[in-house]
């Protein structure tokens, strides 16, 4: 059972969630969608109307959904050890009997499976990578309950993940998004609404054409009576926001603010040529060129082959965001490409995406060789120094590459700094994510867009953005790091690193966009009177003519 007590405003959700079975649960990040899925959970395991549920989360998280069984329900406990940068750290989870979670390498998951037979725990935590790989092992389980923690990661159709999660099915399941809508488009809530219940929002054919307006290319103009869709998720969806009354009393006070950079005049003349060189790309597109998708590098999808006209346009983005965060970004990424290059003309494998061609073309012609300033880190550790200063705070700085955040690492303090990255195991991650709430000197985490999704960060009161995320939704998940209901913070704050004159202000404003379109669908909120939501902001050729 349960050791802790709900909030009333998480108490409705756990009613529904057991009388209804299917249920996308949209709590905005913060409101402990977590609670209300065990709560539910633990309901139904007490009147025996389920035996075993799977929790399918991402990666870096299942380590934290452990400890939070082991500290918010009475299931007996053990203690592991997880080993990273030479130090030892415990971290307390539930016995196997009760709960096992599927991780290591290919034998270690088979005999894990195989303790899921035997014992029939109450829960399993696993990945969503392990659906994809372990699938012949997964579907033998057939629990009772599945929960897809961060559902957005289904929103996808034509993802393989997205195909295997769809036929992992049980009598009850639950969605936990607080961004069902992540990047503006109602077609990715039509996604994981397939899996929740699939008879909510019907075919996706009659509802592309009630609810999204698109050009003669196929490509979206504007959605259209969002208000409707938001009545038809009313039956399969709870949403809470921190702007409701009965959530305000629980969260801290938000101030969000800007860390304005401004350009040298020597990095200024490198951002100006390579500006060029991306407006004369945008400009060979031509009128009216449906073959773009501008959206893939929003979304972070697959890189592009960079010989193709997409992938020259988003090599040429990618070196403008490099150059505002940090110089050397680029000539890291020109020297991959370089040692990658030589490989391959030794016959050796590519494995791994090679660095860009075009960061190789801008290093070599020299047009960084006069570029020596850092302005925007320079801005940001500025801003970090000034909060350390007031021994309580602590600081979540957030950047979307992973080199960028050893370059901050190296102008702090030692020891004052934790790393969060992809590239580290869900035990690793686990383990700094526990030094920075438990750490004294630990007063800095350095998180890549890895710790975006689930990360409970509620030991803070300051988050930055070192850059921002194309995705509205990622970029509130950032945002909501910190911003809990379990914080000790009465006022808790987010500032943003914007680089004037560039691009940067540019999608500081999209994402307000994007922020509209989903609040419309979820909460009821932004649509004009005729329920649509239309994108006025300037094109990307537009921002850069005008700089």
């Amino acid at each position: 059972m349960l050791t802790i007590d709900l909030h009333p405003y998480q108490e409705d959700a756990v009613a529904r969630a057991v009388e209804r079975g299917s249920l996308l649960i949209a709590y905005e990040m913060g409101l402990g969608k977590t609670p209300i899925a065990l709560a539910a959970i633990e309901e139904l395991l007490a009147e025996g109307q389920v035996e075993t549920a799977v929790i399918v989360v991402p990666a870096s998280l299942k380590y934290q959904w452990a400890k939070q069984i082991a500290k918010l329900t009475d299931v007996p406990t053990r203690v592991i050890k997880v080993r990273e940068d030479g130090q030892t750290q415990e971290i307390t989870v539930p016995t196997e009997e009760f709960c096992i979670l599927i991780d290591g390498d290919t034998k270690k998951r088979a005999g894990l499976y195989v303790k899921v037979k035997t014992y029939r725990p109450d829960f399993v935590i696993m990945g969503y990578e392990n659906v994809v790989n372990d699938w012949n092992y997964v579907r033998r389980i057939k629990p009772e309950c599945i929960v897809l923690d961060e559902a957005t990661a289904i929103k996808t159709f034509k993802a393989q993940r997205t195909r295997k999660i769809k036929r992992l099915t049980a009598p009850y399941r639950y969605a936990l998004t607080g961004t069902p809508v992540e990047n503006g488009r109602p077609e990715e809530l039509f996604s994981i609404m397939q899996w929740v219940d699939d008879e909510v929002l019907g075919r996706f054919d009659l509802y592309d054409k009630t609810y999204i307006v698109r050009n003669k290319f196929g490509g979206v103009q504007h959605y259209k009576n969002l208000p409707v869709l938001h009545a038809k998720l009313a039956d399969a969806m709870v949403r809470k926001t921190r702007m409701d009354e009965d959530v305000k009393p629980y969260l801290p006070k938000v101030q969000e603010d800007v860390i304005p950079v401004v350009l040298d005049p020597k990095t200024k003349k490198a951002y100006k040529q390579i500006s060029a060189d991306l407006l004369a790309e945008l400009h060979a597109l031509g009128p009216n060129n449906s073959d773009f998708d501008l959206f893939a590098h929003y979304h972070g999808g697959d890189t592009p082959n960079e010989n193709s006209q997409q992938g020259k346009i988003m090599s040429r983005m990618q070196a403008l965001d490099m150059l505002l965060n940090h110089p050397d970004l680029i000539v890291m990424s020109g020297q991959r490409y370089e040692e990658s290059e030589t490989a391959r003309q030794g016959g050796a494998e590519k494995k791994t995406w090679p660095g860009s061609k075009y960061a190789y073309e801008v290093w070599q012609a020299g047009v960084l060789d006069d570029v020596v300033a850092t302005p925007k880190l320079d801005a940001v550790v500025g801003a970090v120094d000034r909060i350390l200063a007031a021994p309580k705070n602590k600081v979540i700085v957030f950047s979307v590459n992973p080199d960028m955040l050893d370059l901050i690492a190296d102008r702090l303090p030692e020891g004052v700094a934790v790393t969060y990255t992809g590239r580290m195991s869900a035990a690793a991650k686990a383990y700094a994510a526990q030094r920075f709430e438990n750490d004294g000197q630990c007063r800095v985490f350095l998180s890549s867009h890895a710790g975006a999704f689930g990360t409970d960060l509620w030991m803070a009161n300051y988050l930055i953005n070192y850059d921002l995320a194309w995705s509205s939704g990622k970029q509130d998940q950032i945002n909501a790091r910190h911003d809990r209901a379990s914080s000790l913070f009465k006022d808790i704050y987010v500032l943003n690193a914007i680089t004037q004159g560039t691009t940067e202000p540019r999608k500081y404003a999209m994402l307000a966009h994007k922020r509209r379109v989903g609040s419309a669908i979820t909460d009821g909120r932004g649509a004009d009177d005729k329920g649509r939501i239309e994108n006025d902001l300037m094109t990307l050729t537009q921002c850069l003519e005008a700089a």
